[in-house]
């Protein structure tokens, strides 16, 4: 479900930069429209899509690109989970905030015990700490380190949205 919003997302994103008003440029890495001083290329078999400004960038991805997302060790990727999908923003050439979805087969209790433990391991504070019967919501942070994870169940399989950015 999340790739196929995933590329509707990007889809979207790609016909309304390709109907503005700007001057399509092929870059080295894909194809590439300019809106004003935004630009939208998609990353030819990387399978993802950025979009750029002077303020920072926004890249979505999926597939082998979003495989590849580096999690550091106060967000680690919960084990033998499925990246999904993925999406970063940046400045000033380095990432901001990352938000990947995953798949497991696990339990929820089991991801709610795996990033408590991981979080306290980082010397972080928990926020928001809660585990339903279909869904948890864990949040943390210290310092410039936070994280947080949204996990539900749905037909059989538990889809996990985990944010984090700091270092």
């Amino acid at each position: 479900m999340e790739t196929k919003m995933t590329k509707n997302i990007l889809f979207s994103l790609s016909l309304l930069a390709l109907t503005a008003c700007g001057s399509a440029d092929p870059a080295a890495d894909g194809e590439s429209v300019q809106i004003g001083d935004t630009v939208l290329t998609e990353n030819a078999g990387k399978d993802s899509v950025t979009i750029q400004n002077a303020q920072g960038s926004l890249t979505a991805s999926e597939g082998a690109a979003a495989a590849a997302t580096k999690f550091p060790a106060h967000a680690p990727q919960y084990p033998g989970s499925t990246v999904t999908g993925a999406m970063t923003s940046g400045g000033n050439g380095k990432p901001l905030k990352t938000l990947v979805n995953l798949t497991t087969n696990d339990k929820l209790e089991q991801i709610a015990t795996f990033y408590r433990a991981k979080f306290a391991e980082q010397g972080m504070t928990l926020g928001m700490n809660m585990l339903a019967e279909e869904a948890i919501m864990i949040d943390a942070k210290s310092g410039d380190k936070k994280a947080g994870v949204i996990a539900g169940l749905t037909e059989g399989k538990v889809n996990l949205s985990l944010t984090f950015s700091g270092e």
